[in-house]
């Protein structure tokens, strides 16, 4: 599957958690000592980001073994008699399809993790506070000076990374359950293909099979029917595992 290629993503979980975990602590002593002025939704919204970061995160460092085996399960397409050249086929669209979208996906969570990693600009220019606070990604207290250059960036640095880290992850999650989704379909539709063509299958099998007596014919059609309706109905149950 190509969103396997993305396993980096979860690399350097330590870094992340520490400053998501202290980027929501900045928020939560600043909204603790401006309770009285707080902007109650941005409040929210500063809480959703860092929150959302740490989950994902978390999640995905717990849930990796798994997604690992997940992906291996699906990566072994299941083979049928007669049927190699429609399963590349499947395999060929597949990978097309998918690797547009993740492109596509990816680019676009790269311009909208930008996008809000200029959001300090925006209030510079648009909003009469120019407070060093007020600067920052997300309003929040810190140990740093910031009224000075390197403390003020430092903890912007740190917000930043933690608000990206939510938008790496949340890009993991969408391009793993897209392919994943798709993967199953392409099988599925594997699965009626072999369905429809059973009869067609097997026939040709027998002609190769050189069954000469009437009774041996019939006997071996039969197995080879059952054979490779049973190898579609443990297809399908692969899938719904």
């Amino acid at each position: 599957m190509e969103v396997r290629k993305n396993e980096y993503l979860v690399v350097r979980y330590p870094l992340l958690m520490l400053f998501s975990i202290t980027t929501i602590l900045g928020i939560l002593i600043d909204h603790i000592l401006e309770f009285s002025d707080a902007r109650w939704f941005t409040k929210i919204l500063d809480y959703n980001y860092c929150g959302g970061s740490f989950l994902f995160a978390y999640t995905l460092k717990a849930k990796r073994a798994e997604i690992a085996v997940f992906t291996q399960v699906l990566d072994q397409w299941w083979p049928y008699t007669f049927l190699d050249q429609e399963e590349e086929e499947l395999k060929e669209k597949l990978q097309r399809k998918l690797k547009k979208f993740n492109h596509f996906y990816n680019r676009f969570m790269v311009t909208m993790g930008i996008g809000f990693g200029m959001m300090p600009l925006g209030r510079y220019f648009y909003e009469t506070e120019k407070s060093s606070t007020n600067l920052l990604l997300q309003r929040c207290w810190s140990p740093f000076p910031l009224d000075t250059w390197w403390g003020f960036s430092m903890t912007y640095w740190i917000e930043l990374t933690s608000m990206l880290s939510l938008f790496y992850c949340w890009t993991y999650i969408v391009c793993f359950l897209i392919t994943v989704m798709e993967t199953i379909g392409k099988q599925l539709q594997l699965i009626g293909i072999s369905l429809v063509t059973v009869e067609k299958r097997v026939m040709k099998a027998m002609l190769l099979s050189k069954v000469t007596g009437r009774k041996e014919w019939y006997e071996s059609y039969v197995r080879m029917m059952q054979e490779e309706l049973a190898s579609s109905v443990k297809h399908y149950q692969k899938m719904h595992r």
